[in-house]
This record gives structure tokens, C-alpha cells and sequence, in this order.
């Protein structure tokens, strides 16, 4: 039997609930790839149809099933290293300011990757002497599944693919890119990342400020009026002179005054 057809009021009662909810926007994602998404869950739950499937995630009892359809629906592609040149860019910058104590966020973590590459990246700029050894990178997301797999650092062999054979070698992770088994992040780097559930809508917990702030890949998951919210508490937070980072398809979103645009997808804020 083939899959059942997603209406469109039913993807329309859908969008609703995610924008209720999270203030989530569905205008930039098909109805055809959101059917697509959910269909496993569907499958997996016995549903005949997604009417019924959104019925479920709209109960207060819904055994998690709501959580469960927005990763499915925000989840981006998970690599290290990804967009090179913004981790190229960071590195002039830091290697530039050489700060003694530098704090990085990656304000939307996912499973990690974001946040140990950056942790690599540091590591290797203070071993070269190029910024200060008391040194920590935040991830963060509101999804406790993905922050205790992150917390963990265990990741397939082939998602390293964006990670340079130095640093395979130099991090203990080397091994055959297309290998399907799992390597660990190295504890020198697990204990230099630190993971936390947050909502960015909300102000960040602490008083801590950032060197620099990775929100990539989920801006374009907002409506306009939470995406603005999001930028001005995440903002709040970046260091006068320092830089901010979303996905380079993303670069039109930002809007935010104060900030003056140095690459795709990169800003920095104004002194």
C-alpha cells in the first residue's frame, strides 16, 4: 500500500501548530518534503493517515511525538567543517584579535558537529600559540535526544568527511572516510565543549559573552516577527567587534541593525 496523501488543510493545520508552538514557518519547506519527512513516523506508528498523525502531536499526551516531528522537520544536514570558509574566516579573525579567553556559541548545535569542529579549531590555534588556553565552545538546542548524543561524541566514521587528514590524525579520529563504523571526539575536546537546552527565543542563561555566535541553517525556520526575536537575544549576547554566523542562504534574513556584512553569511557587530 502506498503512502497516504497530505492534505493540504492538513498541512496547513500543521504549520499552525508549529508556529503556535515554537513560532516555526512552513513557507520555505514543500508539502511534498514535509510528507516525505513524517512518513516513517507515520509508519512506525500504525497512522493511516497524517490527518490523524497531527491529531496526535496536537494532544497534551502525545508521548513526545510533537518533539519528535519538529527534528524531523528542522533538522539540517550534519557535517564538520561545513561551509569551510566561514571556519577559515574565524581563524584570520581570531589569529588576528589573539584573545586570551575566547568563548564561542553554536547557537543551534544539532548532534555536536558545529560545535567540536570549533572546538578543533581553537585547539589548534592554541597550540599554535595564536589565542589563550582557557578557551570553551557552548552548544546548544532544544532537544535533549540530540544534546546527550553530542555530549556523548560519537558520530560515523563518513560525517568526518569535512576534516582534514592533520587533523584526523592530530584528534585521534583517523580511519577510512567511507568506514560506517563510529569514532569518539578525543576528551580534550569533549571537555572543552559544553552542551545546554535552550530556547532561543529566551534570553541565555548566565551572563557570559561570545568572541563569536554560529546560527546557521535556522533562521529560514522562523516567521519573521520569532525570527527577529531570536536575532536580538542571540545578538545581545556577541562581543562589540565580534562575529556572527548563519548559513550563506540565509544572509537576507538578517536584517538586525548594528551589524555590518563582511562575507556570505557573515557579520560583524558594530563597535
Amino acid at each position: 500500500m502506498g503512502l497516504p496523501e497530505l492534505r493540504e488543510d492538513t498541512y496547513v493545520r500543521l504549520g499552525g501548530l508549529m508556529q503556535e508552538n515554537l513560532g516555526l514557518g512552513f513557507a520555505t519547506v514543500k508539502r511534498t518534503v514535509v510528507a516525505s519527512r513524517l512518513a516513517p513516523r507515520l509508519q512506525r506508528l500504525g497512522l493511516d493517515s497524517y490527518e490523524a498523525y497531527v491529531t496526535l502531536i496536537a494532544t497534551a499526551d502525545d508521548g513526545g511525538e510533537f518533539q519528535m516531528a519538529v527534528d524531523l522537520l528542522t533538522t539540517p544536514e550534519n557535517h564538520f567543517f561545513r561551509e569551510l570558509m566561514h571556519f577559515d574566516l574565524l581563524e584570520s579573525e581570531l589569529s588576528r584579535v589573539r584573545p586570551q579567553r575566547p568563548r564561542l556559541w553554536s547557537a543551534s548545535t544539532s548532534f555536536g558537529d558545529e560545535a567540536y569542529s570549533l572546538a578543533m579549531l581553537l585547539a589548534d590555534l592554541q597550540q599554535a600559540g595564536r589565542v589563550g588556553a582557557d578557551w570553551l565552545v557552548l552548544g546548544t538546542d532544544t532537544n535533549e535526544r540530540r544534546l546527550r548524543s553530542a555530549a556523548e561524541g560519537l558520530y560515523p566514521q563518513a560525517q568526518l568527511r569535512g576534516v582534514t587528514p592533520e587533523r584526523l590524525r592530530r584528534y585521534g579520529l583517523g580511519g577510512d572516510p567511507a568506514s560506517t563504523g563510529l569514532v569518539q571526539m578525543q576528551a580534550g575536546l569533549r571537555e572543552r565543549v559544553r552542551f545546554e537546552r535552550h530556547d532561543l527565543r529566551a534570553p541565555l542563561h548566565g551572563a557570559q559573552g561570545f568572541d563569536a555566535i554560529w546560527l546557521r541553517q535556522v533562521l529560514v525556520y522562523f516567521d519573521a516577527a520569532t525570527r527577529q526575536t531570536v536575532l536580538a537575544q542571540v545578538l545581545a549576547r556577541l562581543h562589540p567587534g565580534g562575529l556572527f554566523f548563519v548559513g550563506t542562504a540565509e544572509q537576507g534574513l538578517v536584517t538586525t541593525p548594528g551589524l555590518d556584512a563582511l562575507a556570505p553569511g557573515v557579520f560583524r557587530k558594530q563597535v
